[in-house]
């Protein structure tokens, strides 16, 4: 990823989502002309086609699986989520039954871990974005 690409997705995701969401068909099978529309607007911001800024939110979202919430730094998304289970573990605050479902659910989670970031200077990217990519990004 570069950092016009963060800084495109930054500005492109609202709109995007615009298009998406307003389209007949389901995202998992856009039309061509849903597809004609969506590359004409990434285009706008240097993006080859809606493929190739699909491919840097899914870069981004993977990075971001793996930033730990609490330190904000990039542990991995495995880490993330045992980091979450001991935390769940040490609240005092949450009852023993929304303890048992949070911590069952994360480990439902283990099963889903991200692979690990192959190209680590797009680490660095979100996280100097990542305040403003969880605004923008849905889940996020």
């Amino acid at each position: 990823m570069t950092e016009a690409q963060v800084l495109g997705v930054l500005a492109l995701t609202g709109r995007v989502y615009d298009v998406t969401d307003n389209a007949p068909e389901s995202i998992n099978k856009l039309t061509p002309e849903t597809i004609a529309k969506l590359d004409a607007l990434v285009g706008k911001r240097g993006f080859a086609n809606y493929e190739e800024y699909k491919v840097v939110t899914e870069n981004i979202g993977l990075v971001s699986a793996g930033i730990d919430p609490v330190t904000n730094r990039y542990v991995g998304s495995e880490a993330v989520i045992r980091a979450q289970i001991a935390r769940a573990r040490s609240d005092k605050k949450m009852s023993s039954a929304d303890k048992a479902e949070r911590i069952a659910d994360l480990k439902d989670d283990l099963q889903f871990v991200m692979p690990a970031v192959q190209y680590k200077s797009n680490i660095g990217l979100v996280l100097k974005y990542s305040d403003a990519l969880a605004k923008v990004i849905r889940g996020g």
